[in-house]
């Protein structure tokens, strides 16, 4: 017998009747998921794991970029700048990269 099949009227001991119901077999959906609403299939289960992976990803690149600004616009930056404007006579322009990085 599995848990969906309905148990054998001796191997209990109880027939269904007014005080002992009959067997209902459990609900096959989700927890969390209205009933009549049949298990995720595969391509919903796989949609949702790309999306946690996008998410994950897109944390860990966020992170990395404010990483970045922060050693574009960090004071020791700012001396390699100034090391740069007087060794060559003019200064790399961050400007762009810093407002692209900010956006």
């Amino acid at each position: 017998m599995t848990d969906l099949e309905p148990p054998s009227p001796g191997s209990q001991g109880v027939a269904p009747g007014p005080g002992n119901p009959p067997y209902i077999a459990p609900p096959r959906h989700s927890p969390g998921f209205p009933a009549g609403m049949t298990d995720l299939d595969d391509t919903e289960l796989q949609a949702k794991r790309e999306y946690a992976q996008l998410l994950r990803l897109h944390e860990r690149l966020m992170a990395q970029l404010q990483r970045t600004l922060e050693e574009l616009t960090s004071s020791q930056t700012g001396k390699l700048i100034k090391d740069i404007r007087a060794r060559t006579g003019s200064e790399p322009d961050l400007t762009s990269i810093n407002a692209a990085l900010e956006e």
